[in-house]
């Protein structure tokens, strides 16, 4: 069954802290414009290394790029990013002082000597894949011990490689090669994110099961950022806006479309406590069975029956009796939009 969004009934005992909610962010939005008059006349100048489908081309799919340039475009603010394929250089090059930032980078010590981050947007969660039949159930690397592991040169991998004594370490340009050095036997397995692994599949028509053994759970969660250099003069009032207004996107839905999810889970008030937000264009009779876990935690497979907030259209729901009540207008027979994101037909 979908319910009609033009039938949707505001509930009045929402009035309050929808209020607070929607002044806060039209605040934001005010002090956005404001805080970043001086920075409209300048164009950032980005850089990004080939990591499909978060960064490619222009024509490409860039998920994390499309959400980063429109979250400036809506502070006023126009950037190019300059796709590179070797991830050190791109360091080397930021360092340098040669472009502006980046959108698209973790952070660590040493790169906070030279940078300003934001809050994460997004999150990488890198999982194993190695040829067909191998054990992709490791969480942590020194269960590798005597494989060969594809890693790419100069990602913040931190403390997990503390634990990778005795693993033979193929340094990689980017996360593709190091999946086709697992294809050519040249590594017995790779470190990727779970959503370049499902680019692989969707975009490229490759079954990668019938190839490929694929890991469940990350072994590493890294949150991504949009940094810009510390020299550079409106560095902060951009990062701060440019926070602001990721969190409208992702009330307004505006993030759903990027990431093509009909549900995310995040803490959209920022205040402890998260909420399933819904950005599809139609809502099923029943609660979502899953959403894709933005919140930066490492709770990304548990059911959402456990979770019971919800943001639609703007308005709080604090069970799905009150979304249901809200879309009184029904029929039957018709498909539900509750599965939120599916990653090799499993729940993700």
């Amino acid at each position: 069954m979908l319910f009609s969004r033009n039938t949707m009934i505001a509930r009045t005992f929402h009035t309050t802290l929808l209020f607070t909610v929607t002044a806060a962010l039209l605040a934001s939005v005010s002090s956005s414009i404001c805080a970043t008059t001086s920075a409209k006349a300048e164009k950032l100048t980005l850089v990004s290394n080939r990591w499909p489908p978060f960064t490619d081309s222009f024509e490409a799919t860039r998920i994390a790029l499309d959400i980063v340039h429109l979250a400036l475009l809506r502070i006023g603010i126009e950037a190019e990013t300059q796709i590179i394929d070797q991830w050190a250089t791109l360091q080397s090059d930021l360092k340098a002082g040669i472009y502006d930032g980046s959108g698209t980078i973790w952070n660590s010590p040493e790169r906070s000597k030279y940078l300003h981050f934001s809050d994460p947007y997004l999150e990488n969660r890198l999982i194993l894949i190695g040829k067909k039949g191998l054990d992709v159930s490791a969480q942590s690397l020194d269960a590798l011990k005597g494989k060969r592991l594809g890693l790419v040169k100069g990602y913040a991998y931190g403390d997990l490689l503390e634990s990778a004594e005795g693993v033979h370490i193929h340094h990689g340009p980017n996360d593709m090669e190091n999946i086709k050095s697992v294809w050519l036997g040249q590594c017995d397995y790779a470190l990727v994110d779970s959503l370049v692994v499902h680019h692989l599949v969707s975009e490229h028509g490759i079954e990668a099961e019938d190839y490929f053994a694929i890991g469940l759970k990350p072994v590493l969660i890294q949150p991504l950022h949009f940094a810009l250099r510390i020299e550079h003069p409106h560095a902060i009032s951009i990062l701060e806006n440019f926070n602001r207004e990721i969190r409208i996107m992702q009330a307004d839905g505006s993030y759903h479309r990027i990431l093509r999810l009909s549900w995310i889970r995040t803490d959209i008030d920022a205040d402890g406590r998260t909420e399933l937000v819904q950005g599809g264009s139609a809502i099923g009779p029943n609660a979502p069975l899953n959403a894709y876990d933005i919140s930066y935690t490492q709770h990304m497979f548990n059911a959402i029956e456990e979770r019971e907030r919800y943001w639609i259209d703007g308005h709080y729901y604090d069970d799905w009796n009150q979304v249901r009540a809200a879309y009184p207008d029904a029929y039957e027979n018709a498909p539900s939009d509750n599965e939120g994101f599916l990653l090799f037909k499993r729940q993700f």
